[in-house]
């Protein structure tokens, strides 16, 4: 072997510890297609760093309520505490209020399985099946208003909010309500989110921290299930659709990021592509943009078009518990966390050594002073600040992953709580043989 590919190689090993830090949601089955069969089927999948501990996170679905007059409300919450990431990268927490379920079943080994009823947030109800109606938006969470961890397990201070049967938005805004919302209530605002996906139904509202996590088309359906395949940094904008002021715009990241929609069966899982929406297929056919492929029948491709509004193909996809997402006539394969990519374009490169220099000394704690307009733009009167988290959704998921550079950085040997020049360090070498292995083997 070439001395200089040796050495390489010996930097590789050098950092091959290092292991990506992030954990995300990753499918969600709500509504099991058929009659009674919610408790036995129901389940909410993460993916993340094998090992890696869940204490302190949480779970919780919000119906968003509907056109017809029904209210917001938490519908189900869980913590997570005492639980790791499965030796796959997964963990899935399935619904046994019905007295059994076909999960634990289907799962591969190495998926790290957990209950509804053992995980469930205490309130004065019991838990039971994910809502199916209205909107719904799932929010992975770590901090929240007077929520606290001792050794391992969560302490819940008088008014806690994050719980079954709280209505997270009393005056119907789209907005968790904040600190000093003026018609009173409990306190949820001043949460860390780690993840969220939401979609609409029936008029109701979703509470994702941004937009682009709003699944934005789902005419025609009211989804049973979403299924990540891909997590990306920003917008990609590989599709289009129309939006509701009737223009053409690009599709969001969530509706290139999961396959969502209705599944034709159970046990079979499949997804109906007549029923179903996904990813953009970049080879589809092109519109003109004067009429809308979703909703209308006669709306044809034109070939010297510039928009696509079509997903890959769905045939054979399944949801997968405890699996990667994996599968259909198009192969679909669901992203893998690749360590040292801080930004989700899948390499890391100098773009993300520039990154984890910024974050130096960040750790996860980290607050700010977050602004907001009461959902008045033009009214600055009522306008107020309060104290927020400053690194959440894809910012979090990245700081994690920096941290874990250099896992053994802090006193005895631990992972240290900040992001240090070891991680830096760390990151620094694993671009450089990358790039050096690359040049060796002919590839640049």
């Amino acid at each position: 072997m070439n001395p200089r590919t040796l050495a390489a190689l010996c930097a590789l090993t050098s950092v091959a510890f290092a292991s990506p830090a992030q954990v995300v949601i990753n499918e969600v089955h709500e509504n099991p297609p058929g009659s009674g069969t919610d408790p036995a089927w129901e389940y909410i999948e993460l993916y993340g760093r094998p090992g890696m501990s869940l204490t302190g996170y949480a779970v919780a679905l919000i119906k968003g309520g509907n056109e017809f007059g029904a209210p917001a409300e938490v519908d189900e919450a869980f913590h997570l505490d005492g639980l790791v990431i499965g030796t796959n990268g997964l963990l899935v927490l399935y619904n046994n209020t019905g007295g059994s379920s076909f999960i634990p079943a289907r799962v591969a080994p190495g998926t790290t399985l957990a209950t509804f009823s053992a995980q469930h947030i205490p309130t004065t109800d019991t838990p039971g099946n994910l809502a199916n109606d209205d909107s719904s938006t799932y929010v992975l969470m770590r901090r929240r208003p007077l929520h606290s961890v001792s050794g391992s397990t969560s302490v819940y201070a008088p008014g806690y909010a994050w719980r079954k049967d709280i209505n997270p938005d009393i005056d119907w805004n789209s907005r968790v309500d904040l600190p000093d919302h003026p018609a009173g209530g409990l306190t949820l605002e001043g949460y860390q989110m780690v993840d969220d996906a939401s979609w609409s139904h029936q008029g109701g509202k979703e509470y994702t921290r941004d937009n682009q996590q709003e699944i934005s088309t789902t005419a025609g359906f009211n989804p049973d299930a979403i299924a990540r395949v891909r997590y990306y940094g920003s917008n990609p904008k590989r599709g289009h659709r129309f939006n509701s002021e009737g223009q053409v715009v690009f599709s969001r990241m969530a509706d290139e990021e999961f396959i969502y929609g209705d599944l034709l069966s159970v046990p079979g899982l499949g997804f109906d592509p007549a029923r179903s929406d996904g990813p953009t297929d970049p080879a589809g056919p092109r519109y003109d943009g004067s009429c809308d492929p979703d909703t209308s029948g006669v709306c044809a491709p034109n070939p010297s078009g510039t928009y696509l509004f079509k997903p890959v193909n769905l045939s054979g996809f399944a949801l997968t518990p405890g699996n990667f997402n994996d599968g259909g006539v198009s192969a679909i394969t669901q992203f893998r966390w690749v360590t040292g990519d801080f930004n989700f374009d899948g390499v890391a490169d100098v773009e993300d050594l520039h990154l984890i220099n910024q974050r130096l000394g960040a750790s996860l704690d980290d607050t700010q002073i977050i602004s907001d307009d009461n959902n008045t733009p033009d009214d600055a009167g009522d306008d107020f600040t309060y104290t927020g988290y400053k690194w959440q959704g894809r910012e979090f998921n990245a700081l994690l992953a920096m941290m874990n550079m250099a896992p053994t950085d802090g006193p005895g040997g631990a992972n240290a709580p900040t992001v240090t020049g070891a991680d830096i360090t760390a990151h620094m070498n694993l671009i450089r043989t990358g790039e050096y292995l690359d040049m060796v083997n002919g590839r640049r």
